[in-house]
Parts: structure tokens; sequence; C-alpha cells
């Protein structure tokens, strides 16, 4: 038996886009432009988007006079993202296909991180950023908190859009956010898994020290319209 692809192997397809139409251009140049008021000064240089998606925070960059590079493992997204003049390559975020030293900046913002089965392989993402950061590069790592989820998890939502309606099932397992989208429309009903660890701000910040990394900083959200809690690291490569 052919074992079943993991979950962000099929999760992230042309349908993704129609169910995180709420994340748009605007959010994302709010986020950018907080984020770089946050920054060091002089560190959004060479700024690598990893989980870059369909490149709306690369589109978001271009008002800073930066041409950020995205990376994603979603053919699907990265179309999109090119048809908008991003540029982009597809690549696991685990291995990255860059040199050393290669970013001034690497980004991973709007929960990119925590999607595979352990911790270990989620810090290995954290190796390759480390990897690719020039000397007094900065990650700035973008996460869920993990108390505002639990408290305000909705077990089942139900959107109708234009064309399609979209049911949305979470569940909590252990320290992962599990949830089950079912879109149907006029083509017929299709359904995909998500599944996303939780770091706490203590977690996050042992991994970014255990890849070689120096923490810099945790404030909360980038977008300061939202209302859901988030916690946003800033680290450094010595």
């Amino acid at each position: 038996m052919v074992a079943e692809a993991p979950w962000f192997e099929r999760a992230f397809g042309e349908d993704y886009l129609r169910v995180y139409t709420h994340r748009d251009e605007a959010q994302a140049h709010r986020e950018i432009a907080e984020l770089v008021r946050r920054l060091p000064e002089r560190s959004a240089g060479r700024v690598l988007d990893v989980g870059c998606g369909f490149g709306r925070h690369l589109d978001a960059w271009k008002t800073h006079n930066v041409r950020g590079l995205g990376v994603d493992l979603s053919a699907a997204l990265l179309r999109v993202a090119r048809t908008r003049g991003s540029a982009v390559v597809r690549a696991d975020m685990r291995c990255l296909p860059f040199a050393e030293q290669s970013f001034d900046l690497v980004t991973l913002l709007f929960t990119t991180f925590g999607y595979f089965e352990n911790s270990a392989e989620d810090a290995r993402v954290l190796a390759e950023v480390a990897r690719v950061l020039a000397p007094a590069g900065i990650v700035a790592l973008d996460l869920a908190e993990p108390a505002y989820v639990r408290a305000h998890l909705e077990p089942r939502t139900v959107r109708m859009l234009v064309d399609v309606e979209i049911t949305e099932t979470r569940r909590l397992r252990g320290e992962r956010v599990e949830k089950t989208v079912e879109l149907r429309d006029a083509t017929g009903t299709r359904s995909w898994q998500e599944s996303v660890r939780l770091y706490t701000a203590e977690e996050a910040r042992i991994l970014l020290e255990a890849a070689g990394l120096r923490w810099h900083s945790c404030h909360g959200n980038l977008d300061v319209a939202s209302r859901a809690l988030r916690h946003v690291h800033l680290a450094e490569r010595v």
C-alpha cells in the first residue's frame, strides 16, 4: 500500500486560496510595516520568505524597496506568486536550496512553522534558516499563541461565500491543532486535513537557540488589527 502524502503536500492547492481569502494583501502590508519597525537597522537587505504561498508578503516588501525571494512547496500557490511578479523557488523548507550566508533576513510568517510530525523535523527548518543567514542576519518567526488558541478554538464553522460553502472542523490533539476543511461548490465536494504543532514562546526560544541563533526578542501580533494573539520572535545569527 502506498503511504498517503503528508498533509502539507495535499492541503495547499488552488482551493486554499478560496478558504483563506481573509488573509489578504492589506493584512500583509500591515504585518511587513510592523516587522520593519521592529527590525534592527539595516537588517532587511536580502530577504527570504519561507512558506511564501502566493506571495502576498513579497508584494508588501516591494513598498519598502525590498525585492525578496520566496520559497514554498506548493506548485499551485507558486504559480499564482509568479503571475504577481514575485521571485519564488519550489523547495522543502527542511532543505533550502541556497548557499550559506545568502540572506540578511528570513521570515516565517502566518504559522508556516510546526507542520511536521515531530519537533526534530521543525528543528531542521530552523537549522536550515540559520545556515542561509549571513552573520548578524535575523530570522522572524511568527507563531500562534497556544493559550489563546485553546481558549478560543471553534469546533466547527460554516462559511458561505459567493460560489462555495466552506466547513471547517477543528480539534486539539495534544500540542497540535488539527483541522478538516470541506469545500463544496458546483463541481462537487473536496476535503483535506491540516495539522500544526503549537509552540509556546519559551519552546520557540529554546528551538531558536538550539539552531545556533541568538534570541533577540519576542513581541505580539504583527497585524495590530487582529484580535487573535500571536507571538513573534526575532533571533540573530552570531
